[in-house]
C-alpha cells in the first residue's frame, strides 16, 4: 500500500468517524425539553426537602442544583451539535461537565437527607429521586455511553 493511499483512506476514516460522533453527540442535544423536565423534578424535590427539613446544607445543595440545573438549560438551548465551528470534542465537554455536576449534586442531596436523619419520608422523596433520575439519564445519554 502506498502512503499517499493510506494518508487519504486515514482522511476518510477521521471524516466519517467525526461524523458518526457529531451524529451520537446530537443525541444527547436533542430534544432540550426532556432535560428541562428532569431538571425541574430535580430542582423542586430538592427544595421541597431543603425547605421542609430546615437543614441549611440542603438548602445550598438545592440552591446549587438549580444553578447547575440552568446552566444546563440553557447549554441545551444554545449550543447547537450542527455548528461546525464546535468540535465535537467541545459539545461532549460541555454536556458531560453539566451531567456531572448535576449527578454529583443531587447524588449528594440525597445522601445528606440519610446522614442528616431527616423525616422518612424526605428520604424516600430525595432517593426516589435520585434513583429515577439515574435510570432516566442512562437512556437520555445512551448515544455517549461513557457518559
Amino acid at each position: 500500500m502506498r502512503v499517499v493511499d493510506y494518508i487519504t483512506r486515514s482522511r476518510r476514516e477521521d471524516t466519517l468517524s467525526e461524523r458518526a460522533q457529531r451524529t451520537l453527540i446530537r443525541t444527547l442535544y436533542s430534544q432540550p425539553a426532556t432535560l428541562v423536565i428532569g431538571a425541574l423534578n430535580g430542582i423542586l424535590c430538592t427544595a421541597i426537602t431543603a425547605v421542609l427539613s430546615k437543614e441549611p446544607l440542603l438548602v445550598y445543595g438545592s440552591l446549587l442544583l438549580t444553578v447547575i440545573a440552568i446552566t444546563r438549560t440553557i447549554a441545551a438551548y444554545g449550543v447547537s451539535p450542527d455548528d461546525k465551528r464546535r468540535s465535537v470534542r467541545q459539545l461532549e465537554l460541555v454536556y458531560e461537565i453539566g451531567a456531572f455536576s448535576y449527578a454529583f449534586v443531587i447524588g449528594s442531596i440525597a445522601a445528606l437527607t440519610l446522614i442528616l436523619n431527616l423525616a422518612a419520608p424526605l428520604e424516600v422523596l430525595m432517593i426516589a429521586n435520585a434513583s429515577c433520575y439515574a435510570v432516566g439519564i442512562c437512556a437520555r445519554n445512551a448515544g455517549r455511553p461513557n457518559i
